[in-house]
């Protein structure tokens, strides 16, 4: 079972740094632009590491994950054992549906990624669940295909002029099923970005606490 693990493919940074594409950056300009990140106790943090220690608690602050880490992990076909993808309705209740896990998806569908579809969502939360019998193998696999499949029917009906009129006249019971579930994820994504930015501004205040109480620290320590 994998919880609330950020995706190391979308682009905003909203577990370590909070800057967009900031886990994209290679070791040696990391130390350099952490001194912008909003969290304060981060790029103190970052800034007073030395060469030996940097690689590592860069590592331990977090750097997300992707299918490849799960691939290597199980060495099976991710297909025929994940049994949930987090894009169940209770799941995206909890996490909304982002824009940078939107086009992440569409990129996984034009280029044919053979992976569960719940490896773009920007937060991961998958349960996986090795099948003791073809049976339930297989009966992964349809699992993982039908959510496929509701992802590419949302990505056409939502990208071409002709997707939407066809759904208008000629309506898909699973993929208007989808859509509900989206709509209904959308409704509860504004109360959560209330919290969530709340919270930041607790985070926040709390590592200005946190850098202001190390500064008298040091201070008391050099008297």
């Amino acid at each position: 079972m994998v919880i609330e693990t950020p995706n190391r493919l979308t682009w905003e940074d909203k577990h370590t740094a909070y800057m967009d594409f900031f886990h994209m950056l290679p070791d040696e300009y990391v130390r350099a632009y952490a001194e912008r990140s909003p969290r304060p106790y981060f790029a103190e943090t970052m800034k007073g590491l030395d060469e030996a220690s940097f690689r590592e608690s860069r590592y331990r602050w977090g750097l997300g994950a992707s299918f490849h880490e799960f691939k290597l992990a199980f060495s099976e076909n991710l297909n025929e054992i994940v049994v949930a993808d987090g894009l169940e309705l209770e799941m995206t209740n909890m996490f909304p549906i982002e824009a940078d896990e939107v086009a992440l998806r569409q990129y996984f569908i034009r280029r044919g990624v053979a992976q569960p579809i719940g490896f773009p969502r920007a937060v991961l939360n998958l349960i996986f669940w090795k099948p003791s019998s073809a049976t339930e193998r297989q009966a992964n696999v349809n699992y993982n295909e039908r959510s496929r499949a509701r992802g590419r029917a949302e990505s056409l009906h939502s990208d071409t002029w002709y997707g939407r009129m066809r759904q208008r006249v000629f309506p898909n019971p699973e993929t208007a099923a989808f859509m509900a579930e989206l709509k209904h994820a959308r409704q509860m994504a504004n109360d959560r970005y209330l919290a969530i930015q709340q919270m930041d501004r607790m985070l926040h205040q709390r590592d200005a606490e946190i850098a202001e109480l190390n500064a008298r620290l040091r201070d008391v320590v050099s008297d």
